[in-house]
């Protein structure tokens, strides 16, 4: 997670997406206040819950390339020529 938010190949919107969902849930000002049973849990549950899936698939494609990116170089680096 630390690597897709310090990516300067991250859209910032998706960024800001993600660290507004947390900071919406541990900041006591609610669009429904939490003192209301259940109500005020459910919201707090569905805002972080839509905004990790909108970046879920960000953050995956985002571990995918660094995988394929960290394998093309060890290929890269591994490749032996017993003719030079």
């Amino acid at each position: 997670m630390r690597n897709f938010l310090k990516d300067s190949s991250v859209k910032r919107w998706r960024k800001a997406l993600l660290l507004g969902a947390i900071a919406y849930v541990l900041v006591p000002f609610d669009a429904i206040p939490d003192t209301i049973p259940l109500l005020g849990w459910l919201d707090d549950v569905g805002f972080l819950s839509l905004a990790v899936a909108a970046v879920w698939r960000d953050v995956k494609r985002h571990s995918e390339q660094i995988v394929a990116r960290e394998d093309t170089r060890l290929r890269g680096a591994d490749t032996f020529d017993p003719v030079a």
